[in-house]
């Protein structure tokens, strides 16, 4: 532990969560970002613990339980015992915490020591356990555990609350983690799955379950199995999104989109209460709508998609395709046996049907069979149909290395079909934090303006031959990309299309010019 940090003293009249979050800053001063990461490390700020832990509904009970798996600096633990001391009438709390940072477990008691110390100020009894364990190790056997009218046959301890921001990061097949939790785990999935099952058999009969997650879960392929179990044992009765995941871990550079559900035990669970909020600014005041429990997640499905509406738009697509009454087999047989493009150009006219009759795009992602060239649509694997019946083709090329401008991933989107509008090539920029391409591009802090470039008419140089079909989109921070002597209009279509632009005495005439954004 620094110095600097092992000195931080509550201050006089500060809440537990706030002396916590203010340690978290200190200690985040001195740790290295990437070895957060590596742990899949990040510390809940104080906003959005104030929130988790005001979704713990008081119980009334004088005696209370509460477990924090991967706690931390424990500043959820903090913001939901500050709740409950507030809003019930508990008497007594016993706090069971795991934590296995060895460098964060000095600063955790300090915190808990605080907050046992409030917490007797207010005349509740505070008693705490902080573990150096492994949680999913220590309590993984209770996956296997059959309930029965004697009980748990675990002997697991049940919660009144459990509340946890758990690490994030995938696990591999061979992972220890893996393959203690083999029942649940389908492929390769990420930790705090293995987090979310354990304690689903962990909640008491009454219990509340609080977790702030990445939502793959939700649908992920590799979920389906946790899924399954999950809602075998408790039920979500409120999900919160979030717009941006920026807003949320900004300084954490965490790169998942965040959700935040609470969930009961199974069976209590009517209604579903969805909230959304833009991000932390404005999570005081969320917006909020309430469904039927089978509107968000249908458990007598297969899959058990756990649906995340946030817009009128996305409830009239979830509305238009439960009101669909089609199915793909209906437009044709699939072949099992036969040959993979029969069975390929079958599956593409089922999507075209589907498409047509479901009035919504149907995008499909297909393979390439190519070297290092440029694709064209005859790359399309496995399927003539696929490319006849599709409306939009577009082809990404990496040109063997994305290239880069500050940090950020510049490629090509090749559109080689579009029956409602031009094709040719555009440059767009991939945002890596945001998961987002776009068409600006920001260099050295300055936001480039970025044109599409068209010619006019033909032009031919070294046996290359330029047509106003073969556009591009180029970047620069001048008002017109020609005032330069048109340096990034020649590399670009010496680039894409191996067009000499100099030698063929091209100049601005010969283009529109149009400025995207």
């Amino acid at each position: 532990m620094a110095l600097e940090t092992a000195h931080i003293a509550p201050l006089a009249g500060e809440r537990p969560a706030q002396y916590a979050e203010r340690v978290g800053k200190g200690y985040a001063k001195e740790s290295i970002q990437k070895d957060k990461k590596h742990k899949g490390q990040f510390f809940t700020p104080l906003a959005i613990s104030a929130f988790m832990g005001g979704l713990a509904t008081p119980s009334g009970k004088k005696d209370i339980s509460v477990l924090d798996p991967g706690c931390g600096l424990a500043i959820l633990s903090c913001a939901l015992i500050e709740h409950l001391v507030k809003t019930g009438t508990p008497e007594h709390i016993s706090l069971a915490l795991y934590e296995t940072d060895k460098k964060v477990v000095p600063l955790t008691e300090r915190v808990l020591s605080y907050l046992k110390s409030w917490c007797g100020e207010r005349k509740v009894k505070l008693d705490y356990q902080l573990n150096e364990s492994d949680f999913v190790q220590e309590k993984c056997e209770c996956l296997d555990g059959a309930d029965t009218i004697f009980g748990d046959l675990s002997g697991s301890e049940r919660f009144d609350y459990i509340i946890s921001n758990p690490p994030y990061f995938k696990l591999s097949k061979d992972d220890i983690h893996t393959r203690s939790c083999a029942s649940i785990v389908d492929g390769q999935t990420n930790i705090y799955a293995l987090f979310m099952a354990i304690c689903a058999k962990l909640v008491a009969e009454d219990g509340r379950m609080i977790f702030i997650t990445p939502r793959s879960f939700a649908s992920g392929r590799y979920f389906q199995s946790f899924r399954d179990f999950l809602f075998q044992h408790v039920s979500i009765d409120l999900i919160h999104l979030f717009n941006t995941r920026k807003d949320t871990f900004a300084k954490d550079e965490v790169l998942q989109e965040l959700v935040i559900i609470r969930m009961v035990p199974a069976g209590n669970g009517k209604r579903i209460t969805v909230s959304y909020s833009q991000g932390i600014s404005d999570l005081d005041h969320p917006f909020q709508k309430k469904y039927a429990a089978s509107e968000i997640v249908d458990v007598s499905s297969e899959e058990k998609v756990v649906y995340l509406p946030v817009y009128g738009r996305d409830e009239a697509i979830l509305s238009l395709f439960r009101s669909w009454d089609g199915n793909m087999e209906k437009s044709c047989t699939f072949r099992t046996n036969g040959p993979r493009e029969e069975e390929m150009d079958c599956v593409a006219k089922s999507l075209k049907k589907a498409a047509e009759e479901l009035k919504v795009p149907i995008i499909v992602l297909s393979q390439l069979q190519r070297g290092p060239d440029r694709p064209q649509m005859d790359d399309i694997s496995d399927s003539k149909e696929l490319k006849e019946l599709a409306d939009v083709i577009i082809l990404m090329h990496n040109r063997i290395g994305w290239d880069k401008i500050d940090g950020q991933i510049i490629g090509e989107f090749i559109i080689a079909k579009n029956t409602r509008g031009n094709i040719g090539t555009v440059e767009l920029t991939c945002d890596l934090e945001q998961g987002k391409f776009y068409e600006e591009i920001i260099s050295d802090g300055v936001t480039m303006k970025a044109f599409r470039i068209t010619p006019k008419r033909i032009r031919r140089s070294n046996g290359q031959v330029l047509t106003p079909e073969m556009s591009v989109v180029v970047s620069t921070n001048l008002s017109n990309p020609f005032n330069n002597g048109a340096k990034e209009v020649a590399e670009a279509y010496m680039r894409i299309y191996g067009f000499d632009y100099k030698r063929s005495c091209c100049c601005k005439t010969d283009f529109d010019c149009v400025l995207l954004g």
